[in-house]
């Protein structure tokens, strides 16, 4: 059983990055920028509304703050496994339209190596770009008019390595080294039937670069009560970027091609703040706070209005019949229920694109030691439909499984 998880778990990883690349969105706001900005988190985590950069635990692992995976039990492997389905509704002034699309989410593993240290490797979307815009135009200097359509397509994928130290009983740091990488592709065509005009320009923005990001944890335990403490930084950085530029006519011949000096995009400053408080198995209460310096960055592809971005969330975890006498088959389920508030980096005809969500979820255990199978739904709105602009209203769910093995644990025998 061991190794077969072992196999799959690396099949995940060899070709979880092409997975990972399917497109997963449908918003027109994914031709900002680097795209739409996926949260992170696995499945608890998403139950309670994206918060959890105080979690820690020693069966799910928390890629929120890499502090956190310093709570691996000893001997334990824990792989995360999800996979996520949204269905989306996006109204504009005078058009509506609507879509489903799915994907992987994420593959990780994490693993005690020491006394005092953890490890973790797993593959996660980091943006994702998904959009097609048609637009009717009017030739300068005639009666004439065109159709052009923008088409988006892409993202960038983030491949991690997390190391967590434990600096004492209370007291725990974090560092993950990444690579992101990934295409952000947009793809204009320009049609005029009466004179046979028919072109498709295609630029192409390839990253690559390392990644750092640093957490701290700091527990403190009252009888049954744990108090957390949890931060997460990550300085500003610059990926390395190569451009192409690609022209041809409607039978996809090349006219012209271009390839730019390689490039940098910049990746904001991130600091995030949160807090819990664990009773036991019982209940569980986090609450998040993470901002981000976009304002003053450009991008290649479209910069538009960017200012700095504003997270809040709130969950909960409780296990309501875990007192009880009865031996009910839902006794061990977990529920959780979380609020989350998203002021990105977007700001539009001078609107802001805010994103307001509700989550909720249960999480199952399964035979095996410690591990678990979670549920999460979510349900929010994107965006605006003042000055033309486009509201999305999803629906989402997460499936998680939360495997735990066993390894580098001898069997003693009498």
């Amino acid at each position: 059983m061991i190794q077969f998880k072992n196999i799959a778990f690396l099949l995940l990883l060899l070709f979880g990055s092409f997975m990972l690349h399917a497109q997963n969105t449908m918003s027109p706001y994914s031709i900002f920028g680097p795209g739409e900005m996926l949260p992170k988190g696995f499945g608890r985590s998403i139950g309670m509304g994206n918060s959890g950069i105080a979690l820690s635990s020693g069966s799910q692992l928390n890629n929120l703050n890499p502090a956190s995976y310093a709570g691996i039990e000893k001997h334990h492997v824990v792989f995360e496994f999800g996979v996520e389905g949204k269905f989306s509704t996006f109204k504009s002034y005078d058009d509506k339209m609507s879509g489903f699309n799915g994907s992987l989410k994420y593959v990780a593993m994490g693993y005690r190596v020491t006394p005092w240290l953890s490890s973790s490797i797993g593959l996660s979307p980091y943006s994702t770009v998904g959009y097609k815009i048609n637009t009717e135009n009017s030739m300068e200097g005639s009666l004439l008019n065109y159709n052009s359509s923008f088409e988006g397509s892409g993202g960038i994928t983030l491949a991690y390595w997390a190391h967590s130290v434990k600096l004492s009983d209370n007291l725990f740091f974090g560092v993950n080294t990444s690579f992101l990488f990934g295409p952000l592709t947009q793809q204009e065509s320009i049609y005029q039937s009466d004179l046979g005009m028919n072109y498709i320009s295609v630029q192409n923005d390839y990253m690559s670069s390392f990644y750092f990001d640093f957490g701290l944890q700091y527990a403190i335990k009252k009888g049954n009560t744990e108090y957390r403490l949890g931060l997460t930084y990550a300085p500003e950085q610059s990926l390395r970027s190569k451009h192409t530029y690609t022209l041809m006519d409607g039978n996809y011949s090349t006219l012209a091609y271009d390839e730019e000096s390689p490039g940098h995009i910049t990746i904001p400053q991130t600091t995030g703040l949160g807090v819990s408080v664990q009773n036991g198995e019982n209940y569980l209460v986090a609450l998040d706070y993470r901002t981000e310096k976009w304002k003053g960055l450009h991008y290649p592809t479209m910069s538009g209005n960017f200012v700095n971005a504003h997270n809040f969330s709130v969950g909960t975890e409780f296990r309501p019949w875990r007192q009880s006498v009865t031996n009910v088959f839902y006794k061990n389920w977990v529920y959780r229920f979380g609020l989350n508030y998203n002021s990105t980096f977007l700001k539009l005809r001078n609107n802001r694109i805010n994103e307001y969500s509700v989550n909720f979820g249960f999480g199952f255990p399964l035979r095996e030691r410690g591990s678990s199978l979670n549920v999460a739904f979510e349900a929010g709105s994107n965006g605006t439909t003042e000055n033309n602009l486009v509201r999305e209203r999803f629906l989402l769910l997460h499936v998680n499984f939360s495997l735990n093995e066993l390894w580098f644990f001898q069997r003693k025998f009498e």
